[in-house]
């Protein structure tokens, strides 16, 4: 067999080096100069069919796609879907809302009543953010999952098609590093059990592979694709790699054992740790964990989704007590010369210290929480261009580094934050799109931070009078919301903005309109005392005009989501547009029918003189894109409708479902929306 020639891993404890260089990608050892085409993503997606095999799992989608033949094709798919969001209540194209909401005008704190019905409660019960355990929960759980049909495996389009987009990427070259995988599983699974069968080397290298397609096309890319060498790096950093890439395969058979290696991987790592405690400053078993609780917190199983949260602080705190956030860290690279043969990268502690940064950032936003890390810890300057990092081997790498200016990056992240017209002066020596991204998200501390102020301001009324307290949140809101807004600008000025940055843009200013924990509260996550409370607050929030400027930005979220690359719609990335669709819930209840002369307002489009307008007076009829057509958002109904269509279009397979975690919220969406109650301005 021909083999792809691969390069020596990482390993920081050789000569006693940790990091040696700074702001720019150090060249590698040996590599092959070929790089793969482009890769085909549509064969790369996650199925539904594998939510059976974890304890878990309940979501109600389990029964609608359990019975579904494996032929059926994407359009039925969300006819289905579609057709189950609406509880039937289709007539002639138009979606109808059914029987008379509850009118909740005149409801106060003390005015519901004990047997009012809470939106959404028992939906909330099987959603991702809560996890009752039960005694069938534990870590080996899934040790049965980690044996593969492959024979029935291999006949797949989707495998063949992988096979074929990436030939050379990296993959092992002996079969021992296979062994070194399956002794993990068995030192890692329960002592009796007995696995009939384990992923053949093949396999694992189109899992491989995969994984890394999927980091060459991601901007935020962690793990160096060009000196990764799989048969000299970890063992759980490997199987992690295998777990990470099984994920985005439409085969349950790959999903649920890349699912169960997860668990091996999380064990196994924590073991190394603890029992050599150098690894906790190693770099690969640090990217090891990142993996592993990347895995889980986004898989949509709550089980895994809240043990991902869990170890979250774990990463940050060795990187902390490492001294990684700091300038200092990172000593400056000298100019490269022809008999340079350096072996260690500076960026590749950088790109992860970056992903563990914004990875924080997206889990406050997804589950609510205070952000671990802030923006003022990391003073390290901003990461050195891509296509550095994208270099096919040393030479390539020096020759792209000497053809740029001859000076070093000074702008931090902290600078970038406070002013972003500052990364037009050194775009040729940063990363633009990286950057522009970590600062974006930066800015959700600022944020969340805000909202922490906000409420001992207005609960706080031992001191100033309530109205001075008002006026001190808004003037803070408003300075905010002018950084947020230039920000988003002024780095879309100096280089196109992506899909991702564009949405986080609008969520934060989303985020300043409208409180998410009164939605939610409302919605029923909480209960009926939260519902009861958060309905005054409502309806005060439904008169002002902080709502049409959350309708706006909510639409440019699911504008920003359609845009997306396909099959990337996932994780965090879906549970921003299930928060921005859960905006317009809210205010599709509380809004009072606009007149039919009044002009259409489209929320997921284009900013005109009409949505200006719609923002600073409210007058419109707000609506959204579905299908070949405009809905009115006066019909809650059609946000879950909306939502489902977002996702579908995201995962272009016509043979396999969304994923899991996507389905989740689509069902929650739904439960949520057909709840017949109302709260008239």
């Amino acid at each position: 067999m021909d083999l792809d020639p691969v390069f020596d891993p990482l390993d920081l404890t050789q000569d006693g080096r940790v990091m040696e260089h700074a702001s720019l990608p150090v060249p590698f050892e040996a590599m092959d100069p070929a790089m793969m085409g482009e890769p085909l993503w549509e064969n790369l997606n996650i199925p539904s069919g594998v939510f059976h095999f974890y304890q878990d799992v309940d979501f109600l989608f389990d029964d609608i796609f359990h019975d579904l033949p494996p032929e059926h094709k994407h359009g039925h798919q969300q006819g289905r879907l579609t057709q189950h969001l609406l509880g039937n209540n289709t007539r002639d194209g138009h979606i109808l809302g059914g029987s008379p909401p509850p009118d909740l005008s005149q409801a106060t704190p003390t005015s519901i009543q004990s047997d009012t019905r809470v939106p959404g409660y028992e939906a909330f019960q099987k959603s991702p953010w809560l996890w009752a355990p039960v005694r069938q929960d534990h870590a080996y759980a899934e040790s049965q999952q980690l044996s593969v049909n492959e024979a029935q495996l291999m006949e797949t389009s989707e495998v063949e098609e992988t096979a074929r987009v990436s030939p050379r990427m990296p993959k092992m070259a002996h079969p021992s590093t296979r062994d070194e995988i399956l002794s993990l599983a068995l030192k890692f699974s329960q002592s009796n059990l007995k696995i009939r069968s384990f992923p053949s080397f093949n396999l694992l290298n189109i899992q491989i592979q995969a994984f890394f397609v999927r980091q060459s096309t991601l901007i935020d890319a962690w793990i160096h694709v060009a000196s990764f060498n799989p048969d000299q790096c970890h063992s759980e950093l490997l199987a992690g790699v295998v777990a990470a890439g099984s994920t985005l395969f439409a085969v349950p058979n790959v999903w649920k054992m890349g699912l169960a290696l997860q668990e091996i991987v999380r064990l196994a790592t924590c073991d190394a740790i603890d029992r050599d405690n150098r690894r906790a400053r190693d770099l690969q078993s640090i990217q090891s964990f990142v993996l592993w609780g990347d895995i889980g917190l986004w898989s949509g199983f709550r089980r895994k989704m809240e043990i991902g949260e869990g170890f979250a602080h774990t990463v940050p705190t060795m990187l902390r007590r490492a001294g990684a956030f700091r300038r200092n860290y990172y000593p400056p690279i000298e100019t490269p010369t022809a008999d340079d043969d350096e072996d260690v990268l500076r960026q590749k502690w950088l790109a992860l210290v970056l992903q563990v940064f914004i990875n924080d950032m997206r889990s406050s936003i997804a589950f609510n929480r205070n952000p671990i890390l802030s923006p003022v810890e990391m003073t390290f300057t901003l990461p050195a261009p891509r296509d550095l990092w994208d270099a096919r081997d040393p030479f390539e790498w020096r020759a792209r580094y000497l053809s740029k200016p001859n000076r070093q990056v000074t702008i931090s992240l902290v600078d970038g934050m406070q002013t972003p017209s500052k990364l037009d002066s050194e775009i040729e020596l940063i990363d633009i799109e990286l950057s522009t991204h970590a600062i974006l998200y930066g800015l959700w501390g600022r944020v969340h931070s805000f909202f922490d102020a906000k409420a001992f301001a207005l609960r706080d009324s031992s001191s100033a009078p309530r109205s001075t307290s008002n006026l001190w949140v808004e003037a803070q809101r408003q300075d905010l919301q002018q950084k947020i807004r230039a920000a988003h600008t002024k780095l879309g000025w100096i280089y196109p903005l992506s899909a991702e940055a564009d949405l986080i843009g609008h969520f934060l200013l989303m985020s300043l309109h409208v409180s998410s924990d009164d939605i939610q509260a409302f919605a029923g996550r909480y209960g009926e005392e939260e519902l009861r409370q958060a309905i005054p607050r409502l309806r005060e929030w439904g008169h002002s005009e902080d709502k049409y400027s959350t309708l706006w930005h909510a639409g440019q979220v699911l504008k920003a989501a359609r845009s997306y690359p396909p099959t990337l719609l996932r994780g965090f990335h879906a549970i921003a547009v299930y928060h921005a669709c859960l905006s317009l819930w809210i205010a599709s209840i509380i809004s009072s029918k606009e007149p039919s002369s009044a002009s259409q307002v489209v929320l997921d489009g284009d900013e005109t003189p009409g949505v200006q307008r719609f923002i600073a007076t409210g007058h419109g009829r707000p609506c959204l894109h579905v299908g070949d057509g405009l809905g009115e958002l006066e019909d809650p109904l059609i946000i879950s409708v909306v939502l489902l269509e977002v996702f579908t279009k995201n995962f272009p397979s016509r043979s396999h479902p969304i994923p899991p975690l996507l389905e989740n919220l689509v069902s929650l969406m739904g439960d949520i929306s057909r709840v017949q109650t109302r709260i008239p301005e």
